[in-house]
This record gives C-alpha cells, sequence and structure tokens, in this order.
C-alpha cells in the first residue's frame, strides 16, 4: 500500500473510532454533598480524594475507556499499573465496579455519596450530570 493510501486508511480509521463512542456524562446523586471539579473528580477516581465514593463501569472498550482516557490521561495498562502500586503500598482500592450502564444509573441515584460516569444518552432524570466529556 502506498504511503498516501496508509495516510487515508489510518485517518479513516480514526474518524470512524471518534464517531462510534458517545459523549461521557460525570454523575452524581441530586442530593450529593458535593459539587466536585473536573480535576476533583480526576482525583476520586484515583483514589486521591475521598470525598465521594467513585463507581467504574466493568469491562474496557466501553465509557470507561473515555472516561479514564480524557480525564486521568490513563488506558487500560497505565490503569491496571496504578492500581497495582496503590494496593501493593496500602494506599488504596480501586473503585467498586457495576456491570452496565443501567446498574450505574440504579446505583448512584440511590446513593448520595456516589459518583459514575455514563454514556449521555444513557442518562435518565434521576441523576445529575457534572460535567460532559466529549
Amino acid at each position: 500500500m502506498t504511503t498516501p493510501m496508509r495516510l487515508f486508511s489510518a485517518l479513516l480509521l480514526s474518524a470512524l473510532a471518534a464517531a462510534s463512542h458517545a459523549d461521557v456524562a460525570v454523575i452524581v446523586h441530586p442530593d450529593a454533598p458535593d459539587t466536585p471539579s473536573v480535576a476533583a473528580v480526576a482525583s476520586i477516581f484515583l483514589g486521591l480524594d475521598r470525598s465521594l465514593a467513585p463507581t467504574d463501569l466493568q469491562g474496557w472498550p466501553t465509557a470507561r475507556e473515555h472516561f479514564y482516557r480524557e480525564l486521568t490521561r490513563k488506558n487500560e495498562g497505565q490503569l491496571k499499573s496504578y492500581w497495582a502500586a496503590r494496593i501493593f503500598t496500602g494506599k488504596g482500592r480501586p473503585p467498586r465496579t457495576v456491570k452496565d450502564q443501567s446498574a450505574m444509573l440504579d446505583y448512584v441515584a440511590s446513593n448520595p455519596q456516589a459518583i459514575g460516569y455514563v454514556d449521555s444518552d444513557a442518562l435518565d432524570e434521576r441523576v445529575q450530570v457534572l460535567f460532559i466529556l466529549r
């Protein structure tokens, strides 16, 4: 394949990948005690701030991948290494996980201390949106 054709193929694949994901909404209970900033949310999900209880989605190529890539600039491997080191040194445990977006919405809607994320197209009125990651 010629270099221009490779470049075109790479650009096309990048565009398709970007178009295939929805925006990710960071959510809390409507009565959450805090409304953290973007930086504070990153700290919460990395176990550095304990003001709210972070909740993760299971699996990787989901809203979870987009969430961590945009918020913490970490990929799956980096995140696993980060948590392995935190666990080994006794400095924390990773966020609890739920199986899917419906379970995330149920959990956050029923727990004023919870913070989570879902694809923006999965939102409902039971939760409050802090911000959207595009």
